[in-house]
């Protein structure tokens, strides 16, 4: 089974991020400090980058997978949840990896999931 994969609506979910990017960084020039401006833009683009991929797999693929039918009700129901957990928990796992490969600058160092 092979999934179909359109060009044109990623590039509208690329849009819409780099609007919601420089919305970011005119919220970070207009509140934080200015020696924290690179960083915050650096950061803003990882995290930018992850909302388009999971916002695209959302829209297009599992809000549609949902039918009349209790057999995709379920694995849409499922697919939200592993979705879910991709917005919360695995954003931490993400920002550790581009921190630990110094890509992502941590402004605020938290010592457990719980603090972060």
């Amino acid at each position: 089974m092979t999934v179909a994969f359109d060009k044109q609506r990623f590039k509208i979910y690329i849009r819409i991020g780099i609007a919601l990017f420089f919305l970011m960084l005119f919220r970070d020039l207009a509140t934080y400090p200015y020696d924290q401006f690179f960083k915050r833009a650096v950061n803003n683009f990882w995290l930018i980058s992850y909302l388009i991929v999971l916002n695209f797999i959302l829209y297009e693929y599992t809000l549609p997978f949902f039918k009349l039918s209790v057999k995709r009700i379920v694995l849409g129901i499922l697919f939200l949840f592993i979705l879910i957990m991709g917005y919360s928990y695995a954003f931490y796992g993400w920002r550790h990896i581009l921190i630990e490969l110094g890509l992502y600058f941590p402004l605020r160092v938290a010592t457990s999931l719980k603090e972060g």
